[in-house]
């Protein structure tokens, strides 16, 4: 094409709100699930789908932008919250570990 002008590109924005929240609660009630059930395969997929769908979010984002900030953001921001997840960790190393005791009761 000439002048400038690009195609369409598939970016993801047909989608409803419903569908978009139909897309979190599939990704978040197997999280929830394993800890109401105290199931750990439960709450390892649950974080694992979030995990997942948190990827996809920023992948579309970067996509619809054409730039890579979006990435550059969220790397950012996962390393500032593994840096306060750890000290936390660090601060209540007594309470972390009886939770991880009790974690391990729960069924495989």
């Amino acid at each position: 094409m000439r002048g400038g002008a690009r195609p369409r590109r598939d970016t993801c924005l047909h989608r409803t709100a419903p569908q978009r929240t139909t897309t979190r609660r599939i990704a978040c009630q197997p999280l929830l699930l394993g800890i109401m059930l105290r199931i750990r395969a439960f709450l390892y997929l649950g974080a694992a789908f979030t995990l997942m769908a948190m990827i996809s979010m920023v992948w579309h984002a970067t996509r619809i932008f054409e730039q890579t900030w979006p990435w550059w953001a969220f790397g950012f921001s996962l390393g500032i919250a593994l840096l306060v997840l750890f000290g936390l960790f660090e601060k209540k190393k007594e309470e972390v570990q009886l939770l991880i005791a009790r974690m391990r009761s729960w069924e495989q």
